[in-house]
């Protein structure tokens, strides 16, 4: 593992910013958003790009690592 146990547990670290003032830096969390698109689906780019941003949007929300699959319909469908 890329941290210690210390830092796991206190969920960070103390660290200088860029400007060289010290802060307690959370652990960094990921966030996936995913919509699921059928082969047979006739949806433009545009409007699938849409649904990942809300379906990104919505991963966001969650606290910590998160994972939000979009299973609705995209409209016309």
């Amino acid at each position: 593992m890329l941290l210690d146990e210390k830092t796991r547990l206190r969920g960070g670290f103390d660290a200088e910013d860029r400007t060289g003032n010290r802060h307690f830096f959370p652990l960094p969390s990921l966030s996936i958003g995913a919509v699921v698109v059928p082969a047979t689906a006739s949806r433009s780019a545009v409007e699938i790009s849409a649904a990942a941003v809300d379906a990104r949007h919505q991963a966001k929300r969650l606290a910590g690592n998160s994972l939000f699959i979009e299973r609705r319909r995209l409209p016309g469908g």
